[in-house]
């Protein structure tokens, strides 16, 4: 099936699921890596709310991408507009701490 004959709508919602478990299992690997240095109570939260945030990032750039350069649903293309996607949901992460610190 075409990816330009279903919704965006209903596209969003088959990948934004995916996206954010994926957000959330890297940040939650990241604790089990790297342990806290403190007992802060909210460092979990904050590392899963940065998950769901990546995710909605993540799925909202890979949709686009999906959309705007594989009408033909070319696997390939999609393995690379996913690679795209993480990198712009990293850096978009990533990028105010850097400007803020």
């Amino acid at each position: 099936m075409n990816a330009l004959t279903v919704s965006v709508a209903h596209q969003f919602r088959y990948y934004l699921m995916r996206w954010v478990a994926i957000g959330v299992a890297l940040e939650l690997v990241n604790v089990l890596i790297i342990p806290p240095t403190s007992q802060d109570p909210w460092y979990v939260p904050c590392l899963v709310a940065i998950g769901l945030v990546f995710g909605a990032i993540g799925a909202s750039v890979f949709l686009w991408l999906q959309r705007a350069r594989n009408a033909r649903n070319s696997r390939v293309q999609r393995v690379a507009n996913a690679v795209a996607a993480a990198t712009v949901a990293s850096a978009a992460l990533i990028l105010p701490l850097y400007i803020w610190s």
